[in-house]
């Protein structure tokens, strides 16, 4: 326990197992360990990598390449820069203008609001809940996940990758429905999101809709593949009302959907 603090530059690395505070005035630090400690590291610090299974705060200005998160919650509400965040187990918030380049989210709950920029979010844990004001860019979904929306909810773009199955799933023929984003209890979705979502991957068949209050990615449904040769356009999806000009387009869409076994 106590205070490390240094008036020049430095390199530790460092275990914890008490109360210890590192002082701003030491610059770089290679490693911290803390194991069911309180640590809390000050202005401007920059650390390499933070193995965190304890209580951690964190001042305006620290810089971490890699965080490991293990305890029961991290709650992050200074301006600190993370460029890797690995939620191994528990709870995470991100609750300020907190800017992380990548969330790699295996633990219980996620949550993202007041102003938290974040490039990428990977998500398999329990559950995934974005706010408002959230600046969030990509977000990968594990199999059977989706995003929680939160109040006032209002990406600039949100591009969605999804677990291969299940997009495989949707750009084949054949009724499928993938669930994308839900609105948390006592909120609703604006149609107006569905011009901010972009679902990377899916083919011509498969529309981004809501379906019942909720965003979805949903196989669109085909009695046969329509040709327009006057009116059609070989950039539809060759259903009745969106048909395609040329029956070799007819021929790629068929095996893109129904591919021979």
């Amino acid at each position: 326990g106590g205070t490390i603090k240094n008036r020049y530059d430095s390199t530790y690395q460092i275990i914890n197992k008490g109360s210890l505070n590192i002082d701003d005035s030491l610059i770089q630090v290679s490693g911290i360990d803390n194991q069911n400690g309180t640590l809390t590291l000050c202005d401007n610090l920059n650390v390499t990598t933070v193995n965190n299974n304890g209580e951690l705060s964190l001042s305006d200005g620290v810089e971490i390449t890699t965080l490991n998160q293990q305890g029961e919650l991290l709650s992050i509400n200074k301006e600190a820069n993370i460029e890797t965040l690995n939620v191994l187990s528990g709870d995470l918030e991100v609750i300020s203008n907190a800017d992380i380049g990548t969330i790699n989210h295996s633990g219980e709950t996620l949550v993202l609001k007041n102003k938290a920029i974040v490039d990428t979010v990977v998500h398999n844990g329990t559950s995934f809940v974005i706010g408002a004001g959230v600046n969030i860019q990509n977000v990968t979904l594990g199999k059977d996940k989706y995003i929680i929306a939160d109040e006032q909810f209002n990406p600039v773009k949100l591009t969605i990758k999804l677990d291969s199955n299940e997009l495989k799933g949707l750009n084949t023929w054949g009724e499928k429905i993938v669930k994308l984003i839900v609105p948390k209890d006592g909120t609703s979705l604006s149609n107006d999101l569905l011009d901010k979502i972009v679902v990377s991957g899916i083919n011509g068949l498969v529309s981004v809709e809501i379906d019942s209050d909720e965003i979805v990615a949903k196989t669109i449904e085909l009695n046969g593949i329509f040709i327009d040769g006057v009116n059609g356009d070989n950039d539809n999806s060759g259903t009745h009302d969106n048909p395609v000009k040329t029956f070799a387009r007819a021929k790629e869409i068929l095996e893109i959907v129904a591919p021979r076994t």
